[in-house]
C-alpha cells in the first residue's frame, strides 16, 4: 500500500533516529588496529566511482554480475541490521536526548508500526543507508508485507553518481549493484529466494531520485537483476 504523508513522516522519524544513533556511536570511525567494524564484520571504505569501473571493463555483462553482488551484499547488511544488539539497544536510549515532540512522534510511529515491523525494519535500513552514503535522501513511500511488494526512492544515489560522473550509460537504468542489494534485504525479510527488482527511475543522467520496485517473482528462481 502506498505510505501516507502523515506515515511517511512517521517512518522518516525512525529513519532519522537511527541514522541519529549511528552517527552518535561514530559507527565507522576506525578503531586502534586502523579497523571499522560494523556487527563483527570488517568493512573497507572505497571511491565511489569504482562501481562504474565494472561496466567500462566488462560493458553489458556487468549488469548481471553487479546485481548478483548486490544480492550477497544485501543480505549480509540486513541480517547485520537484524542482529546488531548494540545498535539496537542505543535506538531506545537515544530518544531520552530528543526534543518532547519529535520523541512523541517516534514513539507513535513505533506504536503504529513496532520496532520488528517491516516498515519499520525497512526505515532503519534507511537511515544506515544515508549515514553510510549510499544516498542523501531514502525512502519507502510503499511498503505492502502481504502481496511482498515495496516500493524505494534514494536521491543521489552513489552509483548512479559514479556512472553520471565517469560519463558511463547504456541509455538504460544503471543502478544493478543497489538493485541486488534491495533484493537481498527482502531476499533476508521475506525468506524467499524469488525476489526481483525493477529500478523504475534512474538518475544518471542528472542528479535526482533513482526508484525501485522490489518484489515477490515466483516465475523464476532467483532474481534476475533490474527485471525488464
Amino acid at each position: 500500500m502506498v505510505v501516507s504523508k502523515e506515515n511517511m513522516e512517521e517512518l522518516n522519524d525512525i529513519r532519522d533516529t537511527f541514522y541519529s544513533v549511528l552517527k552518535g556511536m561514530d559507527v565507522f570511525s576506525p578503531d586502534d588496529e586502523g579497523r571499522i567494524e560494523f556487527n563483527g564484520r570488517r568493512l573497507v571504505l572505497i571511491d565511489t566511482e569504482s562501481f562504474a569501473i565494472p561496466f567500462e571493463i566488462m560493458g553489458p555483462v556487468n549488469k548481471q554480475v553487479m546485481y548478483q553482488l548486490g544480492i550477497r551484499a544485501g543480505k549480509e547488511i540486513m541480517e547485520n541490521m537484524l542482529t546488531e544488539k548494540k545498535i539496537i539497544e542505543r535506538f531506545n536510549d537515544v530518544l531520552d536526548e530528543f526534543d518532547e515532540e519529535r520523541v512523541k512522534n517516534i514513539r507513535k510511529a513505533l506504536d503504529r508500526y513496532g520496532t520488528d515491523s517491516l516498515e519499520g525494519i525497512l526505515s532503519k535500513t534507511a537511515g544506515y543507508g544515508m549515514y553510510a552514503g549510499w544516498a542523501s535522501d531514502i525512502m519507502v513511500p510503499e511498503v505492502d508485507d502481504e502481496n511482498k511488494y515495496v516500493r524505494w526512492k534514494a536521491e543521489n544515489l552513489f552509483e548512479a553518481y559514479a556512472k553520471r560522473i565517469r560519463e558511463v550509460s547504456s541509455g538504460e537504468p544503471v543502478c544493478n549493484f543497489t538493485a541486488g542489494v534491495l533484493a537481498g534485504y527482502q531476499m533476508v525479510l521475506w525468506d524467499s529466494e524469488n525476489i526481483s527488482t525493477r529500478e523504475l527511475k534512474c538518475s544518471v543522467k542528472e542528479n535526482g531520485f533513482c526508484e525501485f520496485e522490489v518484489f515477490k517473482d515466483d516465475e523464476t528462481e532467483e532474481a534476475g537483476g533490474n527485471a525488464e
